[in-house]
């Protein structure tokens, strides 16, 4: 399913924290610089879906290459 969010919020997460195994890479700065970005494991988020016109509620969860902590 695809969305447009406009103002998303993150109303709750959990404590578990997760991150990619490969590390992440920094697109804001010329020079290589890797390394591993902790981020929540399950965040709920609530925002105004601009393709539907409604308020949503979304529950994402990291599964893809990634190591939990």
């Amino acid at each position: 399913m695809a969305y447009a969010l406009v103002n998303p919020r993150i109303i709750s997460h959990s404590e578990r924290m997760a991150y990619l195994t490969d590390g992440e890479g920094c697109l804001s700065v010329n020079d290589e610089h890797k390394g591993y970005v902790p981020r929540y494991a399950k965040v709920k988020i609530k925002a105004f879906d601009a393709l539907t016109n409604q308020d949503v509620t979304i529950t994402a969860l990291w599964t893809i290459n990634q190591y939990t902590i």
